[in-house]
């Protein structure tokens, strides 16, 4: 019996130090599993960006200005000039009207007379949301 009770004990001794070992292991990797998908974000994220500006989109910045005859503005964050888009009331860039929202945009430069002092008027041509 007492060979039985001490078979049992030194199993169940081993039992416990194999798990122990295993969670310490887990631990372990997740930070570098962390840091590993995190680089691929950056990765993929950088790559799409430049796909985008290849294609002719740049890089900016969704501004609300109060008291403006400009209420939303884009600034460039490339060559740091504002942009009013005549057109982003309309149904297809209306839901970028967002203050501080990071873009990727395309757009047609307008010779028309400026509705704001702040900023150059164009005509956006397309606009995607960026992921920072």
């Amino acid at each position: 019996m007492a060979k039985v009770l001490n078979f049992v004990l030194l199993f169940a001794l081993l039992l416990q130090s194999c798990h122990s070992t295993k969670q310490e292991v887990e631990s372990h990797q997740t930070p570098k599993k962390r840091d590993t998908l995190s680089k691929l974000k950056q990765s993929m994220s950088s790559l799409i960006e430049d796909k985008l500006i290849e294609e002719g989109y740049d890089i900016g910045i969704v501004k609300y200005v109060e008291n403006s005859d400009c209420p939303y503005v884009i600034y460039n964050e490339n060559s740091k000039v504002q942009f009013d888009p005549i057109n982003f009331d309309s149904t297809e860039f209306a839901s970028f009207k967002s203050n501080d929202l990071k873009v990727y945009f395309k757009y047609r430069p307008l010779r028309r007379m400026n509705r704001c002092n702040e900023a150059s008027p164009i005509e956006l041509v397309s606009i995607k949301k960026r992921e920072d």
